[in-house]
């Protein structure tokens, strides 16, 4: 493992230990909610924007569910514009 990723692991630790200044766990439990537990919060962000742009392109849609939950699924309508996308890639 290289030290840059010592160093982004580490930075992470301490970060994790400032907002949360008494905290304790086991290496297993560092990894699983200090660490990962930050890393799929950040995911959600990242894919929140990316369905949000999906959604602003017609190429997914919406569905609200019963009660808070939105689901989301491909616009069939748009099936011949997203194979042309992702052909492209």
């Amino acid at each position: 493992m290289s030290k840059n990723i010592y160093k982004e692991l580490s930075l992470k630790i301490l970060n994790y230990l400032l907002e949360n200044p008494r905290a304790e766990d086991t290496l297993e439990g560092i990894v699983q909610w200090w660490i990962l537990e930050k890393k799929i919060d950040q995911r959600i962000e990242e894919v929140k924007k990316a369905i949000q742009f999906l959604v602003s392109q017609g190429l997914v849609v919406e569905v609200k569910d019963k009660g808070p939950r939105v689901l989301y699924r491909m616009n069939q309508d748009r099936l011949q514009d997203i194979l042309k996308l992702l052909k492209k890639k």
